[in-house]
């Protein structure tokens, strides 16, 4: 079974992202948002991803497991608080948000909620690429020991 992923921001990261877990046997990226819709279009074009117009669609799509934020950090908040909500899986890339407070209100929503969420701070930490592998490794774990675990092992 595959984890299916909704994108949120679709600019250079979501490319990024996209590309390195396209021939994946365990990710299938599904569903593309952005706030500029003709960005959503592209990266649904190159890699067959159904096109959301509102956000919203994606958190209550059960056809979704997780979703990965690569938009604008100050809209970092506002996704995670409302994806944990939603109980989707979370991967929201660095910066985590713009203020300590913004990062301890994802933190408590992340918390409360059944989702596991990481930060994408996993080259910069190590300086090493993550290769689809690495994200495999990650998603095919379960439970959120299991997943942080999976994580640290892929960037040692």
């Amino acid at each position: 079974m595959k984890l299916r992923i909704g994108v949120m921001g679709c600019g250079t990261a979501a490319h990024f992202h996209a590309a390195a877990c396209r021939s994946s046997e365990k990710i299938k990226f599904v569903s593309a948002f952005d706030t500029n819709i003709e960005n959503a279009k592209k990266l649904a074009d190159i890699y067959s991803l159904t096109v959301s117009r509102d956000y919203h669609d994606i958190l209550r799509s059960d056809e979704i497991d997780a979703v990965l934020i690569t938009l604008p950090h100050y809209l970092h908040t506002e996704f995670t608080v409302a994806a944990a909500e939603a109980g989707k899986h979370i991967l929201c890339e660095k910066p985590m948000a713009p203020t300590l407070e913004e990062c301890d209100t994802m933190m408590r929503a992340v918390k409360k909620a059944v989702a596991v969420a990481l930060m994408g701070y996993l080259s910069a930490k190590t300086g090493k690429i993550v290769t689809r592998s690495d994200f495999e490794r990650v998603a095919s774990t379960q439970g959120t020991r299991s997943i942080i675990t999976g994580l640290e092992k892929a960037t040692v």
